[in-house]
């Protein structure tokens, strides 16, 4: 998966390795399309469409520039790579985006620090390295560090407000109740409070199973500098050379192993400092 980080204007730079699934060799494609689609499977860019800019290669790297306003809404999206190989065979290769509106720290912040760790990796594999130090800190925070999206469904209440899955909601930008989409004229009436979404006084969610979709913001403005600093502790532990602890989640990067948690220590990573600023900023419990 990779992060990007949203802007009102300008262009994506994407780029690809093409492997083989299955022995994970490089391969060399004749041709390259890319599409993108947005949770709803939606396509949002196509590079083989004439207005579009279309995807290139290098050898085993594709590469294609997308335009900025074709990602308009934080949250997921899937890139669909379609390369032609010799012959007639064609392979189509899957690779998830995120866009978001922060990030913890800067690939440039951790190339700050002196650690050969930092120093000797891809901008590519630190990227990967930072989202799983994110995942770590915000599912034990339970609250997001920055801006992100989500795309939920979930189940009518029957009452004036619905339950979401995340704290610290920001605003909601898309609603559909019984497969009809909302205008923005009706998503403007509600009120967004912590975990929960309010419709005028007087009105209330239709119950019902898997009934209602919402596409929302949520998380903080940006990650106080405290945490950004633990963060990177936290992803220069990652990187650390040595024997990965049998009982821990772990995560390849590369060619590397590295810990998501460290199992059998109090706190969520072991590491007492990091722990610490997770616990200041983080939530203890949901509302209501």
């Amino acid at each position: 998966m990779i992060r990007l980080l949203t802007k009102p204007a300008g262009k994506f730079a994407l780029t690809f390795e093409v492997v083989d699934p299955d022995s994970g060799g490089a391969l060399t494609p004749t041709t390259v399309t890319l599409k993108i689609r947005n949770v709803n499977g939606s396509i949002v860019f196509d590079s083989a469409a004439g207005e579009q800019e279309a995807a290139s290669l290098d050898d085993a790297t594709a590469s294609c520039e997308v335009p900025a306003t074709a990602l308009d809404k934080l949250g997921s999206y899937a890139a669909e790579w379609t390369c032609g190989l010799e012959g007639d065979d064609s392979l189509t290769l899957l690779e998830d985006i995120e866009l978001v509106g922060g990030h913890l720290f800067t690939i440039a912040q951790l190339r700050k620090d002196d650690s050969s760790e930092f120093a000797t990796r891809s901008d590519a594999d630190l990227a990967q390295v930072r989202i799983a130090v994110e995942q770590v800190i915000e599912d034990a925070a339970m609250v997001a560090c920055v801006p992100r999206g989500r795309h939920a469904v979930v189940d009518g209440s029957g009452k004036r407000h619905l339950v979401l899955p995340d704290l610290e909601v920001r605003r909601v930008v898309a609603v559909q109740v019984n497969g009809v989409a909302w205008d923005p004229e009706q998503i403007a009436e509600l009120t967004v409070a912590d975990d929960r979404v309010y419709l005028p006084a007087g009105r209330t969610w239709p119950a019902g199973i898997r009934n209602i979709t919402l596409d929302y913001e949520h998380g903080r403005d940006r990650a106080p500098q405290y945490l950004s600093r633990q963060g990177i502790k936290l992803a220069k532990e990652y990187l650390s050379a040595g024997d990965i602890d049998g009982r821990a989640t772990a995560q390849q990067v590369g060619d590397q192993m590295f810990r998501l948690t460290i199992a059998g220590r109090d706190g969520t990573t072991g590491l007492p400092e990091v722990d610490a600023a997770i616990a200041q900023f983080g939530r203890k419990f949901r509302s209501g």
